[in-house]
């Protein structure tokens, strides 16, 4: 009896230290950076928000699948290898997810067509989990921040986005939240 205590004790360990090693607890980028990025890029930015806007069918995508909506429901599509899709327009979209370092990969609720979401990295796991990428927008998005350096800004709780306003639709994002599962993302702006 006891040797099997100890066996339990011993994998319930190990799976914790794996769990654990799995998730990022690296500060989240600054904004300094995601600006150079995106100052760097625009131009692969924008046809990477062309691209999603052309394919709403499009939910989720990230380094490794694609969530499409398919007859009302969820369809998943795998990558050949991290970034390589085999069809288009998932395999242009792929490349600049990699080219442009959006490790988080993109979001596009239903709820909010006009809104794509691109992480560019999450940080924890819920319930203390954040990310920071950009968001394009068709309509003007609120609350918008000076800076979303803060970890996380003292105006959120629980689940909310954040902004730093750059331009022509463009903004650099903040979220956090605690709430888990898919759903949790798809929040309108207010």
């Amino acid at each position: 009896m006891r040797s099997g205590s100890v066996f339990v004790t011993a994998f319930a360990t190990s799976a914790l230290l794996i769990c654990l090693g799995c998730v990022n607890w690296k500060p989240n980028p600054t904004d300094a950076e995601l600006s150079k990025r995106f100052q760097e890029h625009t131009t692969d930015f924008k046809t990477l928000a062309t691209l999603c806007r052309d394919n709403p069918q499009i939910l989720r995508m990230g380094m490794s699948d694609v969530y499409v909506s398919a007859n009302g429901s969820e369809q998943r599509i795998r990558a050949k290898e991290r970034y390589q899709f085999r069809d288009p327009p998932y395999e242009a979209i792929g490349g600049l997810l990699k080219t442009l370092g959006l490790r988080g990969g993109i979001w596009h609720c239903s709820q909010t067509p006009g809104e794509i979401l691109f992480y560019a990295d999450c940080r924890g796991a819920p319930p203390g989990a954040s990310c920071k990428g950009f968001v394009y927008s068709t309509e003007r998005l609120s609350p918008v921040l000076q800076s979303l350096d803060a970890d996380p800004p003292s105006n959120l709780d629980g689940h909310k986005r954040a902004y730093k306003e750059l331009g022509d639709g463009w903004y650099l994002l903040y979220e956090s939240w605690t709430m888990q599962g898919p759903a949790a993302r798809c929040l309108t702006s207010a």
